[in-house]
């Protein structure tokens, strides 16, 4: 029981002069920062340039499947119109061709919706990835000892000098526009 007492002593004793020091031993030479990847994805210029291309493709998609929409609606309202003029076959067939395109439409979305989320997967990791390099480059020159990403709710507070996102943005721009 003692020896956890003096190694509690100590420890305070140890944090007391750290704090009395005044030596901050985060952000500015080394220690703990963070970084917010999702900021980071969608501010940087290809973050944005690829949010812009997934929303044309996901517009073109949607577009698409609303002309195919449109005209499963028509040929509901066809056969709504002439179920009393036609024959009892003609209006048995025609339900039973609208309940399979009706099927056939359903997987369609459901498939361009996996489809979708699958590549604007594909195009958030690979710069997710990237960043996560220049993080590690950063990292390594400023002397950063842990980084954390600030997902919602991950990080309650801190200081302002902890956040390395503007200059991950920074140097990730700087990267990207070199590649071209």
């Amino acid at each position: 029981m003692t020896t956890k007492k003096t190694l509690f002593t100590i420890l305070l004793f140890l944090f007391a002069v750290t704090m009395a020091s005044g030596t901050n031993s985060f952000a500015s030479d080394g220690g703990i920062v963070y970084i917010d990847l999702e900021r980071a994805l969608n501010e940087s210029n290809k973050g944005k340039r690829a949010i812009q291309e997934l929303d044309e493709e996901s517009q073109q998609i949607s577009d698409e499947l609303q002309t195919e929409e449109a005209e499963l609606l028509k040929l509901r309202d066809k056969i709504e119109k002439n179920k009393d003029i036609w024959s009892k076959e003609k209006s048995e067939k025609s339900k039973a061709e609208f309940l399979t395109r009706g099927k056939e439409f359903q997987n369609k979305v459901l498939a361009a919706e996996k489809d979708f989320n699958k590549r604007k997967q594909e195009v958030e990791v690979e710069i997710i990835k990237e960043l996560s390099e220049i993080v590690k480059d950063l990292a390594k020159k400023k002397g950063y000892e842990l980084v954390f990403n600030n997902v919602p709710g991950s990080i309650i507070y801190s200081a302002g000098d902890r956040d390395i996102t503007e200059a991950v943005i920074k140097e990730y721009n700087k990267r990207t526009r070199a590649k071209k």
